[in-house]
């Protein structure tokens, strides 16, 4: 990973880039979004890394973040597997990052 766009909770997003060329630390992936990570897919090349235990620690709900979540997990194809609800602040590695600066 190369670089990371960071999606705080107060809608704020950056890109953000590792302090290592060769890309993030663990560590350094949990300084942006907590103690314990998880990385999911999120289609079109990208990743979305959160805290692994956001919802059950009571972190607040990031709106932009569950908008890009939406977009990527339709509830009408996933509605199983979406409860379209993403807490935090996250990164998004991966591709075109660029575009959902926007």
């Amino acid at each position: 990973m190369k670089k990371a766009l960071l999606v705080k909770v107060s809608g704020e997003k950056s890109i953000v880039y590792p302090r290592l060329k060769k890309g993030f630390e663990y560590k350094e992936l949990q300084s942006f979004v907590g103690d314990r990570i998880e990385i999911v897919p999120l289609g079109k090349g990208r990743e979305l890394i959160c805290h692994e235990e956001g919802k059950l620690i009571g972190l607040p709900k990031n709106e932009e973040a569950t908008r890009i979540w939406k977009e990527a997990y339709p509830i009408e194809q996933f509605p199983d597997n979406n409860d379209e609800l993403i807490v935090g602040d996250i990164l998004i590695t991966g591709r075109n990052l660029e575009e959902l600066l926007k």
